[in-house]
């Protein structure tokens, strides 16, 4: 079965730690823009780059900087990637994130066109927060609401953020709430340091 990681500018190795083990029961692929906020290179399994609206608008002055990004945003353009629906058109299931990021709309529109299956990891604990910031913005309300309505299952990192898609009206059944992993190989403790003990009164043990 082959998995489709969207992020955008986002894709880093620490978050793709928790998939990595899937390689090998599944095809995974990540999806990421040429400048990338991450270094990737530690990542095992394939990466697609493709170009994103933001690498244009960065070369902007301000304020035309900034007047690109509001252009963008309220109409589902910010973290746009180009040419993403016709690599994802092979993928079985799509996994993006947020309800308000131009990647996970392109991939809302490939789930509903060729019947796949989309996922959506959601960190953002504010409700509506997308569509307060601009309001009265029609595009950005009816972007967030689709993608909303064509996720198959959220994954909400927090309680938090998995109220929060209550009250923007997500059906429970829709919502698993899995926090990020700890490697724990790596983060238990060490060997206690004699000298901290004793400076500490602390004896050995307790």
């Amino acid at each position: 079965m082959k998995v489709a990681i969207v992020r955008g500018s986002n894709l880093n190795p620490y978050e793709m730690q928790s998939y990595e083990p899937l390689v090998g029961e599944y095809e995974l692929t990540g999806f990421c823009s040429y400048k990338n906020n991450y270094e990737i290179n530690t990542i095992r399994f394939p990466i697609k780059k493709t170009h994103i609206t933001e690498e244009f608008y960065e070369r902007l002055p301000w304020p035309a900087r900034l007047l690109g990004y509001g252009a963008l945003l309220p109409y589902g353009m910010n973290y746009y990637m180009f040419g993403l629906e016709k690599q994802l058109e092979c993928m079985d299931i799509l996994h993006a994130a947020e309800t308000y990021n131009g990647y996970s709309y392109q991939a809302a529109r490939v789930r509903n066109a060729e019947k796949k299956k989309l996922v959506l990891t959601v960190w953002e604990n504010i409700p509506f927060r997308s569509v307060r910031c601009f309001k009265g913005f029609w595009g950005n309300e009816k972007i967030v609401e689709y993608v909303r309505n064509s996720t198959d299952i959220f994954i909400a990192v927090t309680d938090r953020a998995r109220r929060a898609l209550q009250i923007e009206g997500v059906s429970d059944d829709r919502i698993r709430v899995i926090p990020a992993g700890i490697d724990t190989e790596r983060f238990r403790p060490g060997v206690p340091d004699k000298h901290i003990l004793e400076k500490l009164k602390v004896s050995d043990g307790e």
